[in-house]
Formats: C-alpha cells, sequence, structure tokens
C-alpha cells in the first residue's frame, strides 16, 4: 500500500515514514535502520564536537579576560610610577611586557 499521497504536506513526516518502514521488507528494513543510526552517530558527534568547541572558546576566553586584566593593572600600576620589577612580580607579567606598556 502507497501511502504517501495521504500525508503529503500535512506535516506527518513521521506517521509517513512510519507508514513506509511497514510496507518494506525486512532486508531494505535493516539497510534503513543501520541508515538511520549512522545518521544518529553522525549527529551525536558533531553535537559533541560543538560542545568541545564551546567549552575551548569560554576557557580561552577566560585566558584572555585575564591576560587583559593584568595589563591593566600593570597599566596602571605604571601610571602611578611603580617599579617595573615589582609589577613584574606582581603580575607575573615580563619586563619586556611591562616596558611596552
Amino acid at each position: 500500500m502507497n501511502c504517501g499521497w495521504i500525508f503529503q504536506g500535512k506535516g506527518l513526516d513521521k506517521l509517513l515514514e512510519t507508514c513506509m518502514f511497514a510496507n518494506m521488507n525486512e532486508d531494505l528494513q535493516m539497510t534503513y535502520v543501520r541508515r538511520m543510526m549512522a545518521d544518529w552517530d553522525r549527529k551525536g558527534q558533531l553535537a559533541t564536537a560543538k560542545m568541545q568547541g564551546l567549552e575551548e572558546g569560554r576557557v580561552e576566553g577566560r585566558a584572555e579576560g585575564r591576560e587583559q586584566e593584568r595589563l591593566k593593572m600593570a597599566r596602571a600600576m605604571k601610571t602611578h610610577g611603580m617599579d617595573a620589577s615589582v609589577i613584574a612580580d606582581i603580575t607575573a607579567l615580563t619586563l619586556e611586557q611591562i616596558e611596552e606598556l
């Protein structure tokens, strides 16, 4: 039985898919299931990669923020006449970085 025309364009894709699956022979059903599983695996891998990328971005963003804060503090200390070696000890910046400020 071909039931595709009944559900066409009505947002009932899952029902159509179920109907079509029921009309497949066993070999086609197994092929279909393997393809669906492969698709689910790909979607899972993409979701995992996205989550890892977001976490890496957060880590990098926090590190950049800490670096910017250290530079801001060092600029303020330098403006107030603190010695570069003291600023380096406090901020963990190199003397070269401090001199460039």
